[in-house]
């Protein structure tokens, strides 16, 4: 019975060991409204014993385990959602989309911040990524 434990004991932690993943996040909108439904989720993730890379705006300003930050501070300025729904709907479908287009090139410039430059032409091999979590808000970077 005690053999028994012990194998049990064992074999739950590799389990642990074996089901990890490494994973890239990247959330390049500076805004926080948006950053607060990924956080969580990457913090997570990496809680759960995941390693973790994440490429945002809002660097952790206390590091956590398998918790790696990327980040993109001071690379463009902060988005302030300064209206109510009511006004953004007042704009109209033209305005709006100018709105996204001027703020999808803006955040598609950030391809060229030298932190995601080096991720380009660096990426992990030891082990590389698993899975990429993207953030798609107002850009389609080609």
């Amino acid at each position: 019975m005690k053999l028994l434990s012990i194998v049990l004991v064992i074999l739950t932690s590799c389990d642990q060991i074996a089901n990890t993943y490494r994973i890239l996040g990247i959330f390049p909108l500076h805004g926080p409204s948006h950053w607060v439904m990924m956080q969580p989720l990457m913090k997570g993730l990496a809680q759960r014993g995941h390693q973790v890379d994440v490429v945002s705006h809002f660097p952790k300003k206390k590091p956590i385990p398998n918790y790696t930050d990327i980040s993109l501070v001071g690379s463009m300025p902060e988005i302030q959602n300064n209206m109510s729904a009511s006004e953004a709907l007042s704009f109209g479908v033209f305005s709006m989309k100018h709105v996204a287009q001027i703020a999808g090139s803006k955040i598609c410039e950030l391809l060229g911040h030298p932190a995601l430059q080096n991720l380009i032409k660096n990426p992990p091999q030891d082990p590389p990524y698993d899975l990429v979590i993207i953030e798609v808000c107002v850009h389609s970077c080609s």
